[in-house]
């Protein structure tokens, strides 16, 4: 197999003769920058939106000339970054070589502040007796960590409603999504917010009803749905008030750390996203899991019959995208909790940092 560089064309279709004047002008500059880029042992595949990509080829010897990892060159999409070898190069696949950046990773050796496997890895094995955890390295490791058995029981879902009226959308989106959950054999249970006194440290948690009976549906479920009304471009101050009510930190764990999450929004005009996009932030800082379908309904009040319930079409179908993939998402990642949960940066001891202050500039 020899490298060497080499100019490839798409000519084809009624266009091959433009597409041929074409590739000869642009091979007369790679006649001209042939010899600098020969020690490279790339291809250079032009003819595509303009762009340039660098790849190391082969020949066949069929004749049929193709890029390192087989790949036709002639069929490889082309570079963003046309023309500069480092941007191709740097995602270390097969067919691109090595970039300045991975020489330069390779300069500096290995990371000296992690371990063989992600934090928590080994020890999550000699827990279950495993007589070799560290054994066929660390993806091998971590695989046998997350290879808990998954429980059949029903997964546990938590409701909550961004609004106390009783016959507002958000309510009955909460109860239609509920109504999807509990059809595939989930426990689905809906928090009333009415009562719930403002946030306030002032309030003793375990003095008052309503906080405790939050805290308890909190450590009972796998998995929540937040479903608000969108006010002023966000959502409303009763969603938010019962998520500062939710603790950060019970008998030293964060009761909502590692569970599933999906966010909804009703819209009392056109489609916004907004709220749906905030509550996946707060969702983040609460270390919940956010799924990756949301549903924001537009011109909410128009898409409920007089009995609460959604009527057919392609906005609760939306719904049930949401509802089932919370479900296989819950049942996924709910045994695997205590062991994804495993932080570095709480479960090591390091040397302090430099000591900085948050007015500092350029820490971006």
């Amino acid at each position: 197999m020899t490298l060497r560089p080499v100019l490839t064309r798409w000519i084809h279709g009624a266009a091959g003769q433009q597409r041929r004047a074409a590739a000869t002008a642009r091979s007369c500059k790679w006649t001209q920058s042939a010899q600098h880029r020969a020690h490279l042992g790339v291809a250079v595949v032009t003819g595509v939106s303009g762009a340039a990509l660098l790849l190391p080829e082969r020949r066949e010897a069929s004749g049929v000339v193709r890029a390192q990892g087989g790949i036709p060159s002639q069929v490889r999409a082309p570079s963003t970054a046309a023309g500069w070898q480092g941007a191709d190069a740097d995602g270390n696949v097969d067919d691109c070589g090595d970039g300045p950046a991975i020489q330069e990773c390779m300069k500096l050796g290995k990371a000296v502040h992690v371990h063989c496997c992600p934090t928590g890895t080994l020890e999550f094995l000699q827990a279950k007796s495993d007589p070799d955890p560290s054994e066929g390295g660390p993806v091998q490791a971590t695989v046998k960590a997350m290879g808990l058995p998954m429980s059949v029981h029903p997964p546990r879902f938590l409701i909550l409603s961004g609004s106390i009226r009783q016959s507002s959308c958000s309510r009955q989106l909460a109860v239609e999504t509920g109504r999807v959950l509990a059809a595939f054999g989930a426990e689905v249970k809906f928090y009333d917010a009415k009562g719930l006194p403002m946030f306030s440290e002032d309030i003793d948690p375990t003095s008052d009803p309503k906080v405790k009976e939050l805290w308890k549906l909190l450590h009972w479920c796998e998995g929540m749905v937040w479903i608000s009304p969108e006010y002023h471009g966000n959502y409303s101050a009763v969603l938010k008030n019962q998520v500062d009510w939710m603790p950060l930190s019970s008998n030293g764990v964060r009761p909502t750390q590692g569970k599933t999450l999906a966010v909804m929004q009703v819209c009392g005009g056109s489609q916004s996203f907004n709220t749906v996009n905030n509550l996946r932030t707060l969702g983040r800082w609460m270390r919940l899991v956010a799924i990756p379908n949301q549903c924001s309904i537009p011109v909410a009040n128009k898409h409920f019959a007089e009995d609460g319930t959604m009527h057919e079409g392609g906005f609760r179908a939306r719904v049930v995208d949401v509802a089932e993939e919370l479900f296989k998402y819950t049942i996924l990642l709910r045994e695997q909790q205590p062991y994804l949960t495993q932080r570095y940066s709480e479960n090591t001891e390091y040397k302090a940092g430099p000591k900085v202050t948050q007015t500092q500039a350029g820490a971006g």
